[in-house]
């Protein structure tokens, strides 16, 4: 090499290690298990975790700072020994300032709760278990998968979204993944108000799948399994068997730990965890009709082709790097499937770069990283883009898992989306256009209650012997066809016999001396003014009614009740068997909507016809009222009254209405709509209209007026009509209801038609939608003898006109106007149909109920029933508040008891919970702790008080955190002083002397680590007395009741903690036996024994705990 050439290399590579020492190189200790069959092995995500720590360092750090991995695997088992040292030999041989992993639980315990001592973020793309959501153990901890406990808010949103309640939860307890997840989803269960059934069992004792399921079907038919690999195809291949595959059960799992591959049957179908039906054995065919019952809930990220990417690019470094070919590799050796890209393997990698984005921002905010907690923080209650998906993660560092709830096509057998459950927003969410594909034929989830109860308990489905059928059946049907023909014979016979008592039956005719209140008597009658616009109601006037008062019902009183009197038009009437026949066929009506015909008054003439009273008057009475506005509910149940009234009729031997008209549709004291003035042709027969002087031009009109059972006797005799004072009202209180083909042929049916009545009833209906008259009518008036009366040469010229143009026929129809947005489109539809020109196109009453019981989703209520519903929605939400409060009681109970257990023993507690009387107590031996702090008062001197109230916390909380691992009880502490027993309340024999003396060394060893946060270099110095004897322990106070100790072992404790020194532990020596110390001193006390000093190291395992302790 020419001398020019070897300078030249050399510069370059002296320039290369200088850039090479400005870099700041940031350490992470990646701790993975050896277990190559595990999701979150260490040969699976190495790859990973160095592809994001490349991005971090390429994209996100800048060129002063790079991020580099220290990586090591421990294993293959799954422990809390090896995991912890070798986070502990990263920390203290390679300095590293965070964690990457483990995943499994023993062993991310541990490491965890040392990470937080070192004040060491760590992060974990696994770590699935409920327990890591206590941040007072794991504060430093951040997971990026998922967590059990957090599970039971997705199947509770499946329980809501198809109201199941009754569930059993399937769990095996031998298995440790399959154990922590039936025990989340109980717990959360029962805090979301739903108790499950649980049937366990261990898969190394000898049990029955089917007996399992027997067992669950017991209490519901929504399953749950919480089970192992393989164990869920076999309790459904159990299901298949026991017949439970028929659309009646459910079952539900949860396979988290799989790939995306899995969407293909036979491509990885058990693959790292997900079970499916196929296995290329005789079952498959049963095993996929078994698994059409099963709903399975899987985790989520999105089928982008980052993640595609990403996929190829780990296999490709897995192989280069680390030696592990994905394409050879078997999910476990027993299996003949390979093993895949996998969710957990891209959340390792996002888990690296949420702590590159952390670290980048920690950076530009000029922060160190000594403060894990502040660090900790920067990756919370934050949102990013990683390789599976949008992340969010909540404010303790759990992520916000998105689930699918997947469903099995029964033509490919792949399981498919039909739900999801976002983590930004929480909810069962179905997909548009999927359905679930339930067995047995069924449209619907299944109900959460069979039909015939969990045990066919109901007795509608008891099971009948079938060995005798065909003879049993032979001789029934012999014998029910002889019933049969003497059935009719008699039947008919008790018809004719029957129906000649009911027309011998007169109770119908009344006695004029019976009814009270009679209308001749004026100062009795039923008035009510009106203004003169109003409309007359009924068809019974007096001829001596005075001006501007109008009579809505004449009413009486017979045996007791309200009746209503009608006039009858035609008083010529002779009692013969056709009337007798009238009377029984009308008298025998019977139904909510039908106004009941009571009798008439028939001495010395016909004059009246009573029926039952409805004091709220007609539907007319109402609309015309301004007062009365109902809502939409109101107008429902009385359209649904008047549709029933009206089939009712048509179904029964009158078959036609023929005078239907809102003044015909009376309302009762239940606001229900019942029907009037049908039936009964004799006593309506209208008179000759050639018996009538009129000055009517229009004689079919006229005729029609007369047909119409609208104008009494008396007043077509007066001059009201000759002087045309029938106002428009009247005649359109008749007519423009009728049907156009019944008004093009006045000498029709008289009676009417069906058709007819479904016409009227269409223009009732458009009263009612409108709130108001069917034809808006201007009615003028004229005086006549000093009195306003309605001018009938106008409103009556304007219904001429108005029948004139509906009798045309014209195209399109002349009809009431509706305007658009009165009603729903199906309701105008139906009363369209209803009003249409050609009556053969009308629906029949049978099909207008139909079609209003669609609209309304097919129920059918009165106002009442409706107003109940109301009451007892109201009352069930009540009782729900009722139940979600007592579970918020049930859990504030548990938070005051342990505030409780926190304060004076636990048995104490019970005894005061149960009302007893705690008397103090004498303890033989105990050994009792008493503690302060070396200059304690100058140091508060140089402290503010905030300062001192921290100090005191801080070392009080390390103290309560040092005893939890002893047989001890804190009794209290005053400052700075600290007081444990140990052999009360509950006794302990001999070893309480021991797990005191242990603790004191214990807490020895603590306080060296502690620093005071304004006074770093300050080092506390410990001052501890300890004594052994007997003592009394009972509880002082009502209002602040305290758990206290009295002796002279606690005198002698505390002398010894007094005239101790710091860093040490003071103790008479007559406790001590055998143990190595060093003698201080000889102090007096009254009533004390000699004492001397025992000095211990703070560096201490257990074979260095006191002999005689």
């Amino acid at each position: 090499m020419s001398p020019r050439r070897h300078a030249l290399s050399v510069a370059c590579m002296s320039l290369l290690v200088w850039c090479a020492s400005t870099l700041t190189e940031i350490k992470i200790g990646v701790v993975l298990i050896s277990d190559r069959n595990l999701v979150y092995g260490y040969h699976r995500v190495a790859a990973a975790v160095d592809m994001a720590v490349d991005r971090v360092n390429r994209d996100i750090l800048n060129s002063s700072y790079r991020l580099v991995t220290v990586m090591r695997w421990y294993g293959p088992a799954c422990d809390g020994a090896e995991a912890p040292g070798v986070a502990a030999d990263l920390y203290y041989n390679h300095r590293v300032v965070a964690f990457v992993g483990p995943g499994c639980t023993y062993s991310l315990d541990p490491t965890a709760r040392l990470a937080s001592y070192w004040r060491v973020p760590i992060i974990t793309g696994f770590g699935d278990s409920g327990r890591f959501r206590y941040k007072a153990k794991y504060p430093l901890l951040t997971r990026l998968a998922y967590c059990q406990c957090l599970m039971r808010q997705v199947f509770m949103s499946v329980l809501s979204y198809f109201r199941w309640t009754d569930i059993t939860l399937i769990t095996d307890r031998s298995e440790l993944h399959a154990r922590g997840l039936g025990e989340s989803l109980d717990e959360g269960f029962q805090i979301g108000g739903v108790f499950p059934n649980v049937v366990s069992y261990y898969s190394h004792e000898n049990f029955e799948y089917a007996d399992l399921l027997k067992q669950a079907s017991r209490k519901s038919r929504v399953i749950f399994f919480a089970v192992p690999h393989g164990a869920v195809r076999k309790f459904l291949l159990a299901a298949y068997d026991l017949g439970y595959i028929n659309g009646d059960y459910v079952f539900l799992d949860a396979a988290l730990v799989e790939s995306r591959d899995d969407y293909d049957v036979r491509v990885l179908s058990v693959s790292d965890g997900e079970e499916t039906w196929y296995r290329g054995d005789d079952n498959d065919v049963k095993a996929k009709a078994a698994f059409e019952a099963l709903l399975r809930l899987r985790l989520f990220w999105p089928p982008t082709d980052v993640f595609e990417t990403f996929s190829k690019e780990v296999k490709q470094r897995a192989l280069d790097d680390y030696g592990y070919d994905y394409g050879s590799e078997k999910v476990r050796p027993t299996s003949e499937y390979k093993c895949v890209v996998n969710f957990f393997t891209g959340s390792y990698h996002d888990a690296v770069l949420l702590f590159g984005i952390a670290l980048n921002e920690s950076f530009t905010d000029g922060k160190n990283l000594s403060d894990g907690y502040a660090f900790s923080k920067r990756m919370w209650e934050r949102n990013f883009v990683g390789v599976t998906g949008d992340i969010f993660m909540d404010d303790i560092g759990d992520r916000k898992t998105t689930y699918v709830i997947t469903d099995m096509n029964p033509r490919t057998g792949i399981f498919e989306p039909v739900a999801y459950y976002w983590g930004s927003n929480p909810g069962y969410h179905p997909v548009a256009g999927a359905s679930i594909h339930w067995p047995g034929g069924r449209i619907e989830a299944p109900p959460n209650t069979p039909r015939c109860g969990f045990e066919n308990e109901n007795p509608i489905c008891f099971e009948k012997d079938t060995r005798l059928i065909i003879p049993v059946t032979s001789m029934a049907v012999v014998i029910v066809f002889i019933l049969f023909i003497g059935g009719v014979v008699a039947f008919f016979g008790y018809r004719r016999y029957n129906l000649e008592n009911q027309l011998r039956d007169m109770s119908w005719i009344v006695k004029i001396e019976e009814l009270q209140d009679l209308p001749g008597n004026r100062d009795r009658l039923s008035r009510q003014h009106s203004n003169v616009s109003s409309i007359v109601r009924s068809s019974l006037f007096s001829a001596d009614q005075e001006c501007g008062q109008q009579i809505f019902s004449n009413v009486a009183t017979y045996h007791g009740s309200t009746v209503v009197l009608r006039d009858i038009p035609n008083n010529n009437i002779a009692i013969n068997r056709s009337l007798l026949i009238e009377v029984q066929t009308r008298r025998k009506l019977h139904h909510d909507n039908i106004v009941l015909f009571i009798g008439a008054v028939m001495d010395p003439k016909p004059t009246f016809l009573l029926h039952e009273y409805c004091p709220k008057g007609s539907l007319q009475d109402l609309i015309n009222n301004d007062a009365v506005n109902l809502d939409d509910m109101f107008k429902v149940s009385l359209i649904g009254d008047l549709i029933k009234g009206m089939g009712y009729i048509h179904d029964s031997d009158i078959k036609v209405h023929g005078n239907l008209c809102s003044s015909n549709c009376v309302v009762d004291g239940r606001f229900t709509v019942r029907i009037t003035d049908f039936g009964l042709p004799t006593f309506y027969k209208p008179l000759d209209e050639n018996n009538v002087e009129t000055t009517t031009s229009n004689k079919s009109i006229r005729r029609l007026l007369f047909s119409s059972r609208l104008v009494s006797s008396r007043l077509v005799s007066s001059r009201l009509v000759s002087s045309r004072l029938v106002s428009s009202r009247l005649v359109s209180s008749q007519l423009l209801w009728r049907a156009p083909e019944l008004l093009r042929e006045p000498k029709g049916p008289r009676g009417g038609t069906q058709a007819g009545d479904v016409y009227s009833f269409s223009i009732v209906l458009q009263e009612l939608i409108v709130w108001g008259e069917p034809y808006e009518i201007e009615l003028v008036t004229m005086e006549i003898d000093g009195k306003d009366w309605p001018d009938s040469s106008v409103g009556y010229m304007q219904c001429l006109d108005i029948i004139k143009e509906v009798s045309a026929g014209r195209t399109p129809p002349f009809r009431p106007e509706l305007p658009k947005d009165a009603c729903t489109q199906p309701l105008r539809e139906m009363l369209e149909m209803c009003w249409t020109e050609d009556e053969l196109q009308r629906p029949d009453f049978a099909t207008v109920r139909r079609m209003y019981r669609k609209m309304h989703r097919g129920k059918e209520t009165t106002i009442m029933e409706k107003l109940v519903t109301r009451m007892e929605a109201y009352a069930t939400n009540l009782e729900n508040v009722v139940a979600e409060r007592t579970q918020l009681l049930v859990i504030e109970q548990k938070k005051t008891d342990v505030l409780l257990y926190q304060i004076l023993p636990r048995s104490i507690v019970e005894q005061l919970k149960n009302g007893q009387s705690v008397a103090p107590e004498v303890y033989d031996n105990v050994t009792i702790y008493f503690s302060d702090i070396v200059g304690f008062t100058p140091l508060s001197a140089r402290l503010n008080p905030m300062g001192v109230v921290d100090l005191l916390n801080n070392l009080y909380t390390a103290f309560d955190g040092v005893i939890e691992g002893f047989d001890v009880y804190k009794v209290e502490t005053i400052g700075d002083a600290y007081m444990v027993v140990s052999g009360l309340p509950i006794r302990n024999g001999n070893t309480h002397a021991r797990e005191i003396a242990r603790m004191s060394l214990k807490l020895l060893l603590s306080i060296d680590s502690f620093e005071v946060p304004e006074l770093p270099d300050y080092k506390l110095q410990l001052r501890i007395g300890l004594h052994s004897g007997p003592c009394v322990a009972g509880v002082v106070g009502l209002k602040m009741p305290r758990y206290c100790l009295f002796g002279d072992t606690v005198n002698t404790a505390s002398r010894m903690e007094s005239h101790g020194m710091g860093t040490s532990c003071t103790i008479v020596h007559d406790i001590v036996g055998c143990n190595p110390m060093h003698r201080r001193c000889s102090v007096d006390f009254p009533c004390v024994l000699v004492t001397a000093n025992l000095y211990q190291s703070t560096h201490l395992d257990d074979s260095s705990a006191p002999v005689g302790y």
